[in-house]
């Protein structure tokens, strides 16, 4: 008997897929992918977009009127103390700074000292500092700002550096903003006599013997040193 022959099934091959390893992102990459993200994120409207693209001069008229409002809301800072050793009258800094606080919170200004090739720090001689500060007020709507100058002498001894720019600050803000600011009348006549009792003719006497010119062809710092020099040996009037 013949043998029946059975046909195989033909076998198919299966092939591994090979994997292939990705390689990590670089760094650079990574950064430009989430770069791309944040680009494609919604992001709120900003409500004063159309008020900082305004021309220079309506920001200006802008910031001029809040600095307007700020006069009004200071028209004078009181006199709060009296150093009856120097007798003369003055107000704190403190003071200054709460009633400005105040009036800048309601219309919308800030104001920051900023570093400037007028920034000046001088040491007179004999525990005194004299400061020049340039302070930048900014309009916190519009981002304007404009900046400006405050002076300040300390004289008292190793606080005088600190207290030079306070009075700097209490300064700029008082003179900027147009306060009127009133010494006790019985404090006229003291004050007055202590002008006439200072020589200016002898502050320009020692420039001259020191630095060889008078004080208004002077430097700065060539001023500062001489009149510090002048300090050094002055012995007040008796009286």
């Amino acid at each position: 008997m013949a043998k029946k022959t059975v046909k195989k099934k033909p076998v198919k091959k299966t092939t591994k897929k090979k994997t292939v390893k990705k390689k990590p992102k670089k760094r650079a990459e990574v950064v430009e992918i989430a770069a791309d993200k944040r680009m494609t994120m919604k992001r709120k409207p900003d409500p004063l977009s159309s008020v900082r693209q305004l021309p220079d001069r309506e920001l200006k008229a802008r910031f001029a009127r809040k600095c307007f409002h700020v006069m009004h809301l200071v028209p004078e800072i009181d006199c709060t103390g009296i150093d009856d050793e120097r007798e003369y009258a003055y107000t704190e800094a403190h003071h200054v700074y709460r009633r400005y606080r105040e009036a800048f919170a309601e219309v919308g200004l800030t104001i920051m000292p900023v570093l400037d090739d007028k920034t000046q720090l001088l040491h007179l001689g004999r525990g005194m500092f004299q400061a020049t500060v340039v302070y930048e007020v900014t309009d916190i709507d519009t981002g304007y700002s404009e900046r400006g100058i405050g002076v300040g002498l300390g004289i008292n001894g190793v606080w005088a550096a600190n207290s030079a720019q306070t009075r700097a600050m209490k300064q700029f803000l008082i003179q900027t903003f147009l306060a009127s600011w009133q010494p006790p009348p019985d404090l006229k006549a003291i004050v007055y006599q202590n002008m006439k009792d200072f020589d200016q003719s002898k502050v320009e006497a020692t420039a001259v013997q020191n630095f060889g010119k008078p004080i208004n062809e002077m430097t700065s710092e060539e001023a500062a040193s001489a009149v510090g020099s002048f300090f050094e040996n002055y012995t007040p009037p008796e009286k």
